[in-house]
């Protein structure tokens, strides 16, 4: 597998990565695990995720796929995707601050970043 550096930094990995948006139709754990070995076994060293994805299912299966192997490969995700008004009115935090109108208010936002990313920093701690 061909691989890339990153600029600005000292990382280099796979010119190939593997998005894991659709990783939850797979409906075992193996399966999904299955998937990412053979993505590895491949060369794919660049693995991107999201909270959204699955409702956290694939940062949680990439997670555990990562374990020993963390500083072999590189892990990107995304933030500030809110989810869908029903997703979101289930959120405590949003919940608690409420929204205008149907659409979430810029403080049920600010609360449901600030769980996000607190959230964030916490898994990457574990995995780390």
């Amino acid at each position: 597998m061909r691989t890339v550096s990153i600029s600005g930094t000292s990382l280099q990995t796979s010119r190939l990565g593997i998005g894991s948006s659709s990783l939850h139709h797979l409906l075992s754990s193996q399966a999904r695990q299955s998937l990412l070995a053979a993505a590895w076994d491949s060369g794919i060293r660049y693995f991107d995720t999201a909270p959204l994805y699955g409702h956290h299912l694939a940062e949680k299966e990439l997670g555990k796929f990562i374990g020993p192997r963390r500083g072999e490969l590189v892990l990107t995700t995304k933030f500030g995707i809110l989810p869908n008004a029903a997703e979101a009115a289930a959120s405590p935090q949003i919940r608690n601050q409420g929204t205008i109108g149907g659409n979430v208010s810029q403080d049920a936002r600010c609360w449901y970043y600030r769980g996000y990313y607190y959230n964030c920093i916490r898994s990457f701690a574990r995995v780390h």
